[in-house]
């Protein structure tokens, strides 16, 4: 590879800063990686070379230098700080006019006071407990206090009114009990709060008028009934103690996940344009209440092995995705199953009911009707994927951010799974 060639990639990986001259950095160079070979470096000057860079990413536990010297990168849009990196101040973020994301961990609070027109801001440390740090951020839409893997200290004391006009909030904490202190953020339209089972009740969403997403998965919330009434489209409450529907009334609702609750039956009032039904691995012994619920196009009934009448699920006039993964359904039941006018796809992998599954009336139906029919280990999966990419599926997720704030995307574009 010749020098001038070098490093032309749109991100760049374990990249020395001592190394970036003027013929390794180029015009096309639109992002670059700096990890922990950089230890040392005085200047980020040398980037100057490269006046397209939109994004810098930097994970290191050293010392950094400020960004004063890199200033004139005036096309820079995200930044990324990971590790136990320190620097002396981030106030030279201030100069970077077109600067959109920032992410950073332990030195959140050299934000304290900045006036930044930054859009999208993640924080991911175990000792932040306010936002107060963000009062003069008036253009912050997305905000996510914690990651994946580090939880934060935000509890039931922490004032939201410094970041009021956000419209999306991602909050990983094992402190948050309730969701009272959030009712200032009228704006808001996606929230998520996974992974804490000290959260029990979600009252106080009813103040939210304008959510269109709500993640509370791995909680203890019992009761649903709070968010009835709203114009939610995607609900995610997996993993947790939900017993009953009764009393929720959901007219938007598109796509509703209460995989491994303890639902015995799907007695909603109301869910008219419900498309997206995902219950795997609940207590499931009835399935009489989904004739009420006819704009079902997906559903998921994974490990449901308490349900003894599928005979509705023959019946159900738009469902085009049925997945009976790991239950025992007799070859009778499905060829009933098999009725359903518009189904597209079944999976059936674990039937311990159908030994022989070739060659089989069901599957020959199946096939007249041209419903693809799963049956061998990890089909579904590879068969969705691919599905995915063609055709996208009813796995819609809201993203506000990322181009028009209105514009529905396939969950899978993004890489979610809850």
């Amino acid at each position: 590879m010749k020098d001038k060639d070098y490093l032309k990639s749109e991100e760049i990986i374990n990249a020395s800063l001592g190394g970036f001259m003027g013929k390794t950095l180029t015009n096309e160079t639109k992002g670059i990686e700096l990890f922990h070979t950089f230890k040392g470096a005085k200047t980020f000057a040398p980037l100057l070379v490269a006046p397209n860079i939109e994004y810098i990413r930097i994970r290191t536990d050293a010392k950094i230098p400020e960004f004063d010297s890199i200033v004139e990168l005036n096309k820079l849009r995200k930044i990324v700080l990971e590790g136990n990196l320190t620097i002396n101040s981030l106030t030279a973020l201030e100069k970077f006019p077109k600067l959109k994301e920032l992410e950073l961990q332990k030195i959140f609070p050299l934000l304290d006071g900045l006036k930044l027109n930054i859009e999208k801001l993640e924080i991911a440390s175990t000792t932040l407990d306010k936002v107060s740090y963000l009062r003069n951020m008036p253009n912050l839409k997305h905000v996510s206090l914690g990651n994946s893997v580090i939880y934060t200290n935000i509890n039931d004391s922490t004032d939201f009114s410094a970041i009021k006009q956000i419209e999306y909030l991602y909050i990983l904490s094992r402190s948050l009990t309730k969701l009272d202190n959030l009712k200032v953020l009228k704006n808001l339209r996606s929230l998520w709060i996974p992974a804490n089972r000290k959260l029990k009740s979600i009252e106080g969403i009813q103040e939210m008028n304008n959510l269109d997403v709500f993640a509370f998965y791995r909680t203890d919330v019992k009761d649903l009934s709070p968010v009835s009434g709203l114009n939610l489209k995607y609900i995610s409450g997996g993993e947790t103690n939900i017993k009953t529907l009764k009393g929720v009334h959901l007219k938007d609702i598109i796509r509703l996940e209460l995989n491994s609750t303890l639902l015995k039956k799907f007695d909603a009032e109301s869910m008219p344009n419900l498309e997206y039904l995902s219950l795997f691995n609940t207590p499931l012994n009835s399935l009489n209440e989904l004739e009420n619920f006819s704009s079902i196009k997906q559903l998921s009934l994974e490990s449901c092995n308490d349900i003894s009448d599928f005979s509705i699920l023959g019946k159900m006039p738009n469902l085009e995705i049925l997945d009976l993964h790991k239950i025992s359904i007799p070859e009778d039941t499905l060829i009933k199953i098999l009725d359903a006018p518009k189904l597209k796809i079944i999976n059936v992998e674990g039937n311990d009911a159908i030994k022989n599954i070739e060659p089989n009336s069901a599957i020959t139906k199946a096939r007249e009707r041209n419903i693809h029919f799963c049956y061998k280990n990890r089909e579904y999966a590879e068969f969705m994927r691919n599905y995915d990419k063609r055709f996208g599926t009813l796995a819609y997720y809201m993203h506000l951010f990322e181009g028009d704030k209105n514009k529905w995307t396939y969950l899978s574009d993004k890489g979610f799974h809850v």
